[in-house]
């Protein structure tokens, strides 16, 4: 009796923004690492096939979903009835709470009154930037914009910015590890 090949199932695709630890980030040898990442492996696994991950920007990957270029995405998006619209989303894995990152010497409340003349970060395509853009645009508050998380980070490690608004869960591993800092 002769062998039967099994043609292998294809990878699945998908978008992921490296920039959100410790959801999806790049570990110290490059390598991408974090909840989502592990995720998507155990999913290829299930499904026996292999994750081609494809790094994205994450305000580019529901475009980058809709015209087919990935198969899925696996960045930690808030479901909202707008990206409701444009894509299908599976069952909340985690929820988390935003919060406006600062250096340690910065202390001021977080108020839209309070954060009247300051420079706040927003990651374009964000919860965050929508809530701020919503919230605070006209009222004095200098929103500035960034194409990833890592980017918003570094302008207020350099101090360009005041504060940015973040994913809690992302900031508190960013302060704990890149800025010596334990709390938001």
């Amino acid at each position: 009796m002769g062998s039967t090949a099994f043609a292998a199932e294809p990878p699945i695709r998908f978008g992921v923004d490296p920039t959100f630890p410790p959801f999806e980030s790049r570990d110290p040898s490059g390598q991408l690492a974090g909840f989502d990442i592990e995720m998507g492996e155990a999913i290829c696994a299930e499904l026996k096939t292999t994750c081609d991950w494809q790094i994205i920007n994450f305000d580019g990957a529901i475009p980058a979903l809709n015209a087919k270029k990935i198969d899925g995405i696996l960045s930690g998006f808030t479901i909202t009835e707008q990206r409701s619209k444009q894509v299908s989303f599976s069952t909340p894995l985690y929820s988390t709470a935003s919060r406006i990152m600062t250096q340690k010497k910065n202390d001021f409340e977080t108020n839209a009154e309070a954060l009247k003349g300051k420079h706040i970060g927003i990651v374009q395509g964000t919860s965050q930037a929508a809530y701020a853009n919503k919230h605070w645009r006209n009222k004095g508050i200098n929103l500035v914009s960034y194409q990833n998380d890592d980017l918003a980070k570094q302008d207020l490690a350099l101090g360009r910015i005041d504060g940015t608004l973040q994913n809690a869960a992302s900031a508190e591993v960013f302060l704990r590890h890149r800025m010596g800092q334990t709390s938001i």
